[in-house]
Formats: C-alpha cells, structure tokens, sequence
C-alpha cells in the first residue's frame, strides 16, 4: 500500500510539474545578421534554434523572425540593446563597435572548453550583460 501511495504521490507531482511548467513556457524571439540563405543562418537554425524548441516544449521556445529582412545587419546589435527581439545570432564584426572585446572570440587560440576552465568565457559573459 505505501508502494502505491508512492507512486501516486511521484505521478501526481509528475503531472503538476508538466502542468506548471507548461502554464510557465518562455518564447524568445530571435533574429539573425545573417540572410536566410546563409549556411550559418542555417546552421543556427539547424543546430540550435530547433534542438531548444524540440527540447524545450513547455518551458522555453525561440520564435525565429527572420534575417537581414528585419533590420541592417550592422545596427541589429543596438535593436537587440533596445529590446526589439531578444537574441541575435551574428558575427562579431557586425558589433564591434559595441563589444569590442568580441574580437576575442576571434582569435583566441583556445577552443570553448579551455575559455570556460580558465576563466575567459565567464568574463566574456560579464561584458557581454553589460551591453
């Protein structure tokens, strides 16, 4: 009986869990600097956009708006800065006049894994929210 009790109990908190977190659900929309055409507007499309919306079913979604149709390439940095959309998939070229460090990224000698061990990628972070 307490067996039962148990696993009704853990379905029963199971259900809320999906239920909240359905009722809970974020969309961020997302442009990118890039035409639509482009292999790497595709390739965040591909790699990033639909793993995040097949996996985020009831939590978070990205509504993806479109590319270069939504703004000039180089001044989406300053409307994603005034909340036009809230993320931005570009090259940094098209910033650096905001975030110069961004160049960083560029040619550092080190992959992602090194950055966030030493520490790099958690200063990037820091200069990054502060845009």
């Amino acid at each position: 009986m307490i067996k039962l009790i148990s696993i009704v109990a853990a379905a029963t908190a199971t259900v809320g869990l999906a239920v909240s977190a359905h009722a809970a659900e974020t969309t961020i929309t997302a442009v990118h600097s890039l035409q639509r055409t482009n292999t790497t507007l595709q390739s965040f499309l591909k790699t990033f956009v639909e793993p995040v919306n097949a996996d985020g079913k009831g939590l978070v979604q990205i509504k993806f708006l479109g590319g270069q149709e939504i703004g000039p390439p180089r001044k989406m940095a300053k409307m994603l800065s005034r909340g036009q959309f809230d993320m931005l998939g570009s090259p940094t070229a098209y910033y650096l006049g905001l975030v110069p460090e961004g160049r960083t990224l560029q040619v550092a000698n080190q992959g992602p894994h090194a950055l966030r061990k030493n520490g790099g990628w958690a200063l990037l972070q820091k200069i990054y929210k502060n845009v």
